[in-house]
């Protein structure tokens, strides 16, 4: 176990070639080391005595937050129906956070006030708008505004504590039971460090 750690952490990835075939080379930083990797997954030595230094397999914790994060232009409609798609089709909706970045002009729809016109229809047992103790915005003007970049940087800002983070746009759709779906793709890669695009 001594040094797994501080490999795992430390592996680089350096070069990837292909001839007759595909191979991925890695180094460890600081030493001379080269892995060679299963082209098919990319983190699996094909050595089988270098097995002890791939990536973590990924783990589910039993209780964890989803934080969702996007950047809005002037779009309060279509984030208010990203919001309410995305609660309305997860199986696990109390497991959400959002933290949008709203940029605006005075009288522009706004997208919590667009999302809780859908979430009161759509759950009129609820005096108030539900889920809405789970979504923070921060408004900003959008004659202000120096592109989707800055925005997406200052909404990253209200990332948490979440073991999940998720950015998508503010005019995304949701598909039923996405937040299992995904969850179970990124456990099939079996790797704690990967990322889904």
């Amino acid at each position: 176990m001594k040094g797994l750690l501080s490999l795992s952490m430390a592996l680089l990835l350096t070069a990837v070639k292909a001839n007759n075939g595909e191979s991925s080379i890695i180094s460890v930083l600081g030493t001379a080391t080269f892995l060679d990797l299963d082209p098919s997954v990319q983190h699996i030595p094909l050595d089988p005595s270098e097995k002890d230094l791939r990536p973590p397999p990924a783990r589910i914790p039993d209780t964890f937050e989803i934080h969702i994060g996007s950047s809005v232009f002037r779009d309060g409609y279509r984030c208010g129906k990203t919001l309410f798609t995305a609660l309305k089709r997860a199986v696990y909706p109390e497991r959400l956070r959002f933290g949008i970045l709203e940029q605006l002009v005075d009288g522009d729809p706004t997208c919590l006030d667009e999302y809780c016109k859908r979430a009161r229809d759509e759950w009129p047992d609820y005096t108030d708008c539900r889920y809405k103790d789970r979504i923070q915005v921060t408004p900003r003007s959008a004659a202000e505004a120096s592109g989707c970049t800055t925005a997406r940087y200052q909404q990253q800002n209200m990332i948490g504590d979440e073991e999940f983070c998720l950015q998508v746009d503010g005019h995304s759709i949701f598909t039923n039971d996405w937040d299992e779906v995904m969850l179970d793709e990124w456990k099939r890669i079996d790797n704690e460090m990967a990322i889904l695009t």
